[in-house]
């Protein structure tokens, strides 16, 4: 299916001397020329763009590694912390109380 042009232009189409015609397809050529350039240019601006967002990414990568092994490091640490700090409980305990059956076995008196 071919769209034929309204009226209006076809009329004005006829109209237009040789020069005139010659100015148009310069124009045309021109704004093509111009519409190529600006493709080129945005590609190269989106190409840029993704190397940059590519790199950001990669960097923060990088560091959200580093920071999970600096967590898992000091998870380590806490870890052994929590055990001495276990070890010193029970120790202070014992010191609280050095001889905890004798304080929970009833007396006993020896006859003479």
């Amino acid at each position: 299916m071919q769209l034929a042009a309204p009226p209006a232009l076809d009329v004005g189409l006829t109209r237009d001397s040789p020069l005139r015609r010659g100015r148009i397809v310069e124009l045309i050529v021109e704004v093509i020329t111009y519409l190529q350039h600006r493709q080129a240019a945005t590609e190269v601006s989106v190409t840029q763009y993704a190397r940059v967002s590519i790199a950001r990414a990669a960097a923060h990568e990088r560091r959200h590694g580093d920071v999970l092994e600096r967590l898992a490091r000091i998870e380590g640490r806490l870890s052994r912390l929590d055990e001495q700090v276990d070890g010193l409980r029970l120790l202070t305990r014992t010191l609280h109380d050095p001889r905890p059956d004798l304080a929970t076995a009833p007396c006993q008196v020896q006859a003479r």
